[in-house]
């Protein structure tokens, strides 16, 4: 029995729902959403807009005021990627639990969601430690990504590719592996520059204070070690970028989605520091950081199941002679036909 059926129904094997697709969808934006409201929060200093949890202030409808309704707001839309996560999480588990491309994801999503929550409200309730905002934004990054796979394999799936290829090519898959794992590291060291105070610290841009490359004291350190990270990240992305470019010809539109989210990112980070750390700037460049995490996990993903369909290449089936059958393997790849 094939893996992915023509038809869609709620047994195991079955394409998913319009439902599943949409809802997936939703919920990827509403936890993108969620993480830059989040940025919102901390580059507006409103974090402690709400002083109690899950109350503001001793009520459920919070005072009108810029930091209290800016808070709430993040709460509130952290209630609505809650219930997303959990509606998402059933319909996978009624109609594709076998679907381990489906199903892990989801429910890594739905265990993700409870320490979230709980660390969101630890953070106001001990106002903002540094280490539980960084936990807290890192589940909530994973969480992210999680319900991305979800909505990424059920739109395959729906397209009938199949869902347990697998792709023969090792040293991309540990290019995309490591680049995944750095771009995490990433937004988690950005997190910590801002939780620390050292956001500020480097008043320069590319060096740290107009001279040095690497400052010798306490938090300009901190806010170079992040650009550091930023420095290895993009040199793993361009050796994944190329890799991808010529070994997965259906992954490139995806490669330069990528490419150009990370150097706006880049770009965001800079004019961070030449306007002296607008907070508005400063909510764009945590923005782009978590789109450019989600497209690095999602082409990871994408490395890792393969190609949808086999790809010809010159020398394949096309340039046989007249009468003469070649045939057609399909490659993990999507590089050529044997």
């Amino acid at each position: 029995m094939p893996l992915v059926s023509n038809a869609v129904g709620s047994g195991p094997g079955q394409r998913p729902s319009r439902l599943l697709l949409w809802l997936s969808t939703l919920t990827v934006l509403a936890a993108f959403a969620l993480v830059t409201l989040g940025g919102v929060v901390r580059t507006t200093g409103s974090g402690l807009g709400c002083p109690d949890w899950p109350l503001c202030h001793g009520r459920i409808i919070p005072p009108l005021s810029g930091p209290a309704l800016i808070e709430y707001s993040h709460r509130l839309v952290a209630s609505a990627v809650g219930f997303l996560v959990v509606a998402t999480w059933v319909l996978v588990w009624r109609s594709h639990r076998r679907e381990h491309w489906l199903s892990v994801p989801a429910t890594l999503g739905l265990v993700l969601l409870g320490p979230q929550v709980v660390l969101g409200g630890i953070a106001v309730l001990q106002e903002l430690p540094p280490v539980t905002v960084l936990v807290h934004l890192g589940l909530a990054e994973a969480l992210a990504a999680s319900m991305l796979v979800v909505s990424l394999m059920a739109w395959r799936a729906r397209d009938g590719a199949p869902l347990r290829a697998r792709t023969n090519d090792g040293l991309l898959t540990v290019l995309a592996v490591g680049l995944v794992l750095v771009g995490f590291g990433l937004v988690l060291s950005g997190a910590y520059v801002t939780a620390s105070g050292a956001m500020a610290a480097c008043s320069a841009w590319p060096l740290c204070r107009g001279t040095a490359l690497f400052p010798a004291e306490g938090l300009p350190i901190v806010h170079m070690l992040h650009r550091l990270v930023a420095g290895a990240s993009a040199v793993l992305l361009a050796l994944t970028l190329v890799l991808v470019w010529r070994r997965r010809a259906d992954l490139r539109s995806i490669s330069l989605v990528t490419g150009g989210l990370y150097v706006a990112q880049v770009m965001a980070g800079a004019a961070m520091v030449w306007l002296h750390f607008s907070p508005a700037v400063r909510a764009l460049h945590l923005g782009l950081a978590t789109a450019v995490w989600l497209a690095m996990a999602a082409l990871a993903v994408l490395v890792r199941v393969g190609a949808r369909h086999a790809v010809p290449s010159a020398g394949t089936q096309a340039d046989a002679p007249s009468g003469t059958k070649r045939s057609l393997t399909w490659s993990p790849r999507g590089e050529r036909l044997r």
